[in-house]
Parts: C-alpha cells; sequence; structure tokens
C-alpha cells in the first residue's frame, strides 16, 4: 500500500455509491472502481457518508466497508427528501414513516433480518418481507444478478462522526448535488480548514436545462455555484470539461483554483467470459447493433429510433437479419419515448434491456455486429471505449467529449442529423466493408485499466496536495495518460 504525506488523509465521499441499487453505470461505476481501488491500496484514505439528519460527515464502519463499497450490500435510507431535511430533528422520522410506510418497515425488517443468528427468524422475516413489498420495494431486496442483496442501517454502517483536520483532504467523486450537503460542507471548511476536491465529470445540467426537472437543475446549481469556490482542486476527465467548467466559471465570476484532467479506465476483461446464449433474445451473432446508454432525452434515443424506422421501410435490417439492440434503464423525462421504443420493440426488430450484468453486457459487446453512441454531450462517454476494448467499431457523435474520446477510432456525426446517422448504418449493415478500416485501426487499441487510472488518480492527489494550496487562481494541474 501507499500514502500521502505522514499525517495528511484521503476522506472519501462515498453517499451516493453505498446507497445505489441498480447495475453501475456512468459516475457510480467510475466512483466504485475509484474507491475499490482505493480500499486496497491506499492506507491514508478513510471511507466517509454524509448524514442529512446531522449535517456531518460520518466513517464507514469496517464490517460494512467491502461489501458496500462493491455493492453486495447498500445502505438503508441513504438519502431524504430536502423538505424532510429542513424539518426540526424530533419530526423527521415520524415524517418518514407517514410518507414511505412501506419502506420505512422493509428497513425496520431488514436490520432484524440482519442483526439475528437464527436461520428461522431469517426465514421467516425474509417471507414477511416479500409479503408486504410492492413490486418497487422488491427490486431493493435482490442484487442484478438475482442474489438476496442486505441493507444496513445507518445506525449499523455508520460510526463516529469525522473530526476533521487542517490536513485532511475532503475528495468527492460522485453525484454530491444529490447526496450531500454542499452549505453544511463549506461550513466546516470554514471552521477546520482541510481541503476540499472534486471530481467534476460535466455541467451538463447547465448546458441542457431542458433535459429535467426544473427542481433538479435548481440543486445541480447551487451545488456547484457553491462547490466550485470553496474546491482547492477540480479533475476533471476530458479536455472538454475542463474547458466548459472553466468557460462557466468565467461567465459566472466564479473564482477557480486549480483544474486538471486525470483519465477514466476501462477494463473490458471484467465483463468476464459469459455463456449466455443470446439466442434467447433472438440474436444472432454479428447480425446485431448496439446502444449502451441510460434512456434520457440527451443519449440519442430518439434520433436512433427515427434512423431505424427509415431503414425499416427500405427493409434493409430485414434483409440483412439485423435487429437494433438498447441497454440501459429508464432515465427521466423519457416518458413518451420510451412508449415509442416499446411498440416498436413489440415489433421484434428492436430489443430493449434494462438490467444486463457485465457478463450478459460483455457478451452483446463480443457479438454485436457493431456499436452505436449518439448522444448530445457527453463529459467522457464509457460505452465508446468499452466497445474499442472489445474490438467493436462504432458509430459515434460530436457532442461533448466523443470526438476527444474517438480520436481516429470512430466516425463522429452531428447528433441530431437523422440522414447521417441513417446513412452511415445503412452502409455499415449493407457492406461491412465500409467500418473495417476503424476495426483494424482499434485492433491496436489499448484501454487505460481502471488499476492504471485509480493509480494515477490518487497520484495527483497526493502531488497536488503536497504543498500548500496556494498560488493564483485558475492554476491548471497538466494532465496526466
Amino acid at each position: 500500500m501507499s500514502g500521502c504525506t505522514a499525517g495528511v488523509r484521503i476522506l472519501m465521499d462515498v453517499t451516493a455509491l453505498v446507497g445505489w441499487t441498480g447495475r453501475p453505470t456512468g459516475i457510480v461505476r467510475v466512483e466504485r472502481e475509484l474507491a475499490t481501488w482505493a480500499r486496497h491500496h491506499r492506507r491514508d484514505v478513510e471511507f466517509v457518508v454524509f448524514d442529512p439528519r446531522s449535517r456531518i460527515y460520518r466513517a464507514v464502519h469496517e464490517r460494512w466497508c467491502d461489501k458496500l463499497l462493491a455493492g453486495h450490500c447498500v445502505l438503508n435510507d441513504s438519502r431524504r427528501p430536502r423538505f424532510i431535511e429542513g424539518l426540526p430533528a424530533r419530526m423527521q422520522t415520524p415524517a418518514m414513516w407517514l410518507l414511505q410506510f412501506r419502506r420505512q418497515l422493509l428497513a425496520f425488517l431488514e436490520d432484524r433480518r440482519v442483526a439475528t443468528r437464527s436461520e428461522r427468524q431469517v426465514r421467516l422475516i425474509d417471507r414477511l418481507q416479500w409479503a408486504i413489498a410492492s413490486e418497487k420495494y422488491r427490486r431493493l431486496l435482490i442484487n442484478p444478478d438475482g442474489t438476496r442483496r442486505e441493507t444496513v442501517s445507518r445506525a449499523n454502517a455508520l460510526t463516529r462522526p469525522v473530526e476533521f483536520r487542517p490536513s485532511d483532504i475532503l475528495l468527492s467523486v460522485g453525484s454530491a448535488w444529490v447526496n450531500s450537503n454542499i452549505a453544511a460542507i463549506a461550513e466546516e471548511k470554514r471552521r477546520f480548514h482541510f481541503r476540499y476536491a472534486m471530481f467534476c465529470h460535466d455541467l451538463i445540467l447547465l448546458q441542457y436545462p431542458h433535459n429535467a426537472s426544473p427542481l433538479v437543475v435548481e440543486n445541480f446549481r447551487n451545488h456547484f455555484h457553491n462547490a466550485l469556490p470553496i474546491s482547492d482542486l477540480v479533475l476533471c476527465a476530458s479536455l472538454r470539461v475542463e474547458q466548459d467548467v472553466r468557460s462557466y466559471c468565467g461567465d459566472q465570476e466564479i473564482a477557480l483554483k486549480k483544474i486538471g484532467r486525470v483519465p477514466f479506465g476501462a477494463s473490458p476483461a471484467s465483463m468476464k467470459q459469459s455463456s449466455a446464449d443470446l439466442r434467447q433474445f433472438g440474436l444472432t451473432a454479428g447480425h446485431f447493433i448496439l446502444h449502451v446508454s441510460t434512456i434520457e432525452p440527451r443519449k440519442g434515443h430518439r434520433v436512433l429510433l427515427e434512423a431505424w424506422q427509415r431503414l425499416l421501410v427500405r427493409g434493409l435490417p430485414q434483409a440483412h437479419g439485423y435487429t437494433l439492440v438498447m441497454v440501459g434503464q429508464v432515465g427521466w423525462k423519457v416518458e413518451k419515448l420510451h412508449a415509442e421504443l416499446e411498440q416498436q420493440a413489440a415489433g421484434g426488430s428492436l430489443l430493449l434491456l434494462s438490467d444486463a450484468d457485465d457478463a450478459l453486457l460483455g457478451a452483446l459487446y463480443r457479438q454485436a455486429a457493431f456499436c452505436v453512441y449518439p448522444s448530445q454531450y457527453e463529459g467522457y462517454g464509457l460505452p465508446l471505449v468499452e466497445a474499442f476494448g472489445h474490438g467493436k467499431a462504432v458509430i459515434t457523435s460530436t457532442g461533448g467529449a466523443l470526438p476527444e474520446v474517438a480520436g481516429n477510432l470512430a466516425p463522429c456525426l452531428e447528433p441530431e442529423d437523422v440522414t447521417a446517422w441513417t446513412e452511415t448504418m445503412a452502409r455499415w449493415i449493407a457492406d461491412p466493408a465500409a467500418r473495417r478500416v476503424y476495426e483494424e485501426a482499434i485492433r491496436s487499441y489499448r484501454p487505460m485499466t481502471w488499476d492504471a487510472a485509480a493509480r494515477q488518480f490518487f497520484a495527483t492527489l497526493e502531488n497536488e496536495f503536497a504543498t500548500p494550496m496556494g498560488g493564483s487562481a485558475s492554476t491548471s494541474v497538466p494532465a496526466i495518460g
């Protein structure tokens, strides 16, 4: 194990991670990879969770740390509605029971199930939980691989309040705008003078506010307008996001201390070899197109659907036996779009998969003819890197950092140009030679592993905080990798 200068602690905020119940995608995957690596390689990293009730951080109990970071169990009641947080402390718990009675009862029973050593009581409580759980809450009781998920209460999972020291580094990598309270963090920082480092994945909700609810956008804006000024170091995964942050801070007259880039990793090999028979989904190896992305307005599903429908009118997919496969959970503001996708899927030419685990996803990548990624904007684009790691050619877009990540390995189309997407997909379906130049280039592609990326990430923190964080505003940290 390695570590920072003696006496320096990195307190990694894993509030979002330990409450996540779905497949780790996007920000959650990044947070999990970095936290898991740090758990095994950095003796100076401690894991903390923000407690909205007391507005302080608490340390994660050693007993539960590995399970929580790996997603094998989940912290129960990890988030509370913000209006609940605003109530007096004595009213918060009764309010939660009133508003979420079923969930609170399930949590109460789960505490007893985890604590008891009686197999008989475990079975009894398990049956009772299943009897009272709705379909929504049954998904909370089961891992994506079908095994029983443990949940643990805050009282059991979290220990002492964190006592900050001036030499500490509080590190935020996940979706802190949802799970933490930046005003409380700023107050603690003023009192104890620790350093604050944040990873900015993107500013999408400020650039495309129409894609989310006004409340979500307002929470996001409030968080970043308070987080950026107190950050001693802001890290990004791409030059595009770094430029966006610099530009936004300039427009909003926000002082920026230090900003720089560190790479993301990708581990396609971790999507273990699977014996999954894709014929159960009606798929034939080499005869389907793969799109991996949460279904959200900016991810390009609408353009892809329209392009696919044009190709079906021509009869091209039918003639070559092709299917379009979309893998991803349903996000926000897509009710109408999702209904249209389901209607198209009912016709047999489109397959929707919402909960593909890594084994199934790996099989889909390996057996796809090629991949598509028509997003309006990405701060990085992990599915693009994962596709390259599996040797698959990708048609991607000019959105955000995608051209930066793709380099010369993929054609980049305007994200809303339905005609361009239709014609390019048509060529790649009808003539495999049309995509061969990209497949040849991808053969020499070697993605950075998460091990190497995490090592560089924490080395950057160590280097930047080895000396006092003085200096002029908006100092640039050199990119690594």
